[in-house]
């Protein structure tokens, strides 16, 4: 496989909501984030790139592409490195990331167990109807090399509380063409070739 390469749908996504703490909504068509406390909502996402991007590969760009069902302009969005990579997309909730184990805080919120923050990637909300672009590229390579060329993502609204949650297509979407993508552009080392001498 060549760069650039894109990866359509998600290989797992769900969303976590605080006021339905033990609900698991990985077969919704939306990923759901917002801000406000009494009902705060946080979207997992996988991507396996594994069998597309080499191992030993650099990350040139990398982008997690998100569309809004319904959005709200003046927001930011983040999207940090998921550490808990052991998460199953069927059982994770708000209060737990598999089973009965929970998240070392609620909502994936962890900075030293759930979350990393060295590389979050921030972008400016979006109006419905348009995509949601997150440039990724760091995580991308931390995934490629040190995770099995699986990335595992949360995206989120960080700001002051606010009401109106924005909504993105999930992996479940109807429409197969708004579902989440990850583009990602490499280079690979060029592979030494010694050369004959003769005498």
């Amino acid at each position: 496989m060549a760069s650039p390469q894109t990866i359509q749908p998600a290989t797992a996504d769900t969303y976590l909501r605080s006021d339905q703490a033990d609900t698991n909504y990985s077969a919704s068509t939306q990923l759901v984030v917002c801000s406000f406390s009494a009902s705060a909502k946080r979207s997992l996402i996988s991507f396996d790139f594994s069998a597309v991007v080499p191992s030993g590969a650099t990350i040139t760009l990398a982008t997690l592409s998100l569309y809004a069902d319904t959005g709200k302009t003046g927001r930011t969005i983040s999207c940090s490195r998921l550490l808990r990579t052991d998460w199953v997309v069927a059982e994770a909730t708000w209060n737990h990331y598999k089973g009965t184990t929970d998240w070392g805080t609620a909502g994936a919120k962890n900075t030293t167990t759930d979350i990393s923050t060295t590389d979050v990637a921030t972008a400016d909300s979006v109006a419905s109807s348009n995509w949601l672009a997150l440039t990724v590229t760091a995580q991308i390579q931390t995934a490629r090399d040190s995770i099995g060329g699986i990335a595992h993502f949360c995206v989120a609204d960080e700001g002051d509380s606010d009401t109106a949650a924005q909504n993105f297509a999930s992996s479940e979407a109807t429409t197969a063409s708004y579902r989440p993508k990850l583009y990602i552009e490499y280079t690979v080392p060029s592979t030494f070739i010694p050369k004959c001498v003769f005498f």
